[in-house]
């Protein structure tokens, strides 16, 4: 019996473990991803505890294109940089309303990282969302 109520235990912890990690907006950003685009199953996530910048680390490969959307239900206006690892700015945009998404190929395969500046006040601890998509590219045959 007591097995019984440890396993129990085990499952209900699980549950309210699993349940009680927000998504905030998420889903949004996955449903940006557009048709041919295969999404890469993870879900990246980054917090504004106040003014500062956040960092995302992203791994992209050759041979794909991607896409990658940016989304946050609650901060409107942000500028994202991607820079490669050696501090090189690769992509740079601005947000001006929630949500923000590029269509990238690049020639090499790249670890790099995504600084995302808030351009509006944060008052409290904010989320944004990063989805990325691929799709193999489509060479000329020969």
């Amino acid at each position: 019996m007591k097995s019984q109520n440890k396993l129990w235990f085990f499952i209900v912890s699980l549950f309210l473990f699993f349940s009680g990690i927000p998504e905030h907006g998420t889903n949004i950003c996955k449903q940006m991803l557009p048709s041919g685009f295969v999404s890469d199953g993870r879900c990246y996530q980054v917090k504004f505890s106040s003014n500062e910048p956040a960092k995302a680390y992203l791994s992209f490969f050759n041979g794909y294109t991607y896409h990658i959307a940016f989304c946050s239900t609650s901060v409107k206006k942000y500028k994202i940089e991607l820079y490669d690892i050696e501090k090189k700015l690769l992509f740079s945009g601005n947000c001006e309303n929630y949500s923000l998404s590029w269509d990238l190929a690049f020639q090499a395969s790249l670890s790099c990282f995504a600084v995302i500046s808030p351009e509006e006040t944060i008052k409290k601890e904010e989320t944004l969302a990063i989805s990325i998509g691929f799709k193999e590219l489509k060479t000329a045959k020969k």
